[in-house]
């Protein structure tokens, strides 16, 4: 894709075609693309000013706001977006990393045990979950989903980190 040859092209679209709001969400994705996150922003939130029903729109300014680590604005558009699409896990995995940025384990744990519920053999999510539990100090809680996340896939750091949960216990 020719993300700056968009770029170039977006000011003539602009004058060319005043209404057409999808301009703002091309150069919303071509600065995305071309990891300008502080210049994809003010271009999505023109696009939703003028369309809000392009669930893509929330999800692309999420992304960039996560990039930059403004994680309660991508926790306000991953929900957005997620109610459109509610069983999106690689976006509520996302929208989990947003939790870590804050280091908000509660609504961590929350977000993957969504995602559990949907693909209950995830390990990453198994695993992400125990290490939250971790931070909590519920020793319980990280041996069993590591228990779990060893049925599935045998790890030695999934063996040394519930070994270190009962130690704690």
């Amino acid at each position: 894709k020719d993300w700056n040859g968009m770029l170039s092209q977006a000011e003539a679209c602009k004058a060319e075609i005043p209404n057409w709001e999808f301009v703002y969400y091309y150069e919303g994705l071509a600065n995305f693309n071309l990891k300008n996150y502080n210049q994809a922003i003010p271009a999505f939130d023109k696009f939703i000013e003028k369309n809000t029903a392009t669930p893509a729109a929330y999800l692309y300014r999420a992304n960039s706001y996560l990039e930059i680590k403004e994680a309660d604005f991508a926790i306000r558009d991953y929900d957005l977006y997620l109610q459109a699409n509610p069983n999106d896990v690689a976006v509520m995995l996302n929208k989990a990393q947003a939790r870590m940025i804050k280091k908000d384990f509660t609504n961590y744990i929350a977000d993957l045990t969504a995602v559990l519920a949907i693909e209950p053999t995830n390990v990453a999510a198994l695993s992400n979950r125990a290490s939250a539990y971790a931070q909590q100090k519920n020793w319980q809680a990280v041996i069993a989903d590591l228990t779990a996340a060893l049925a599935i896939e045998q790890k030695a750091d999934y063996y040394y980190d519930r070994g270190f949960a009962n130690y704690s216990m």
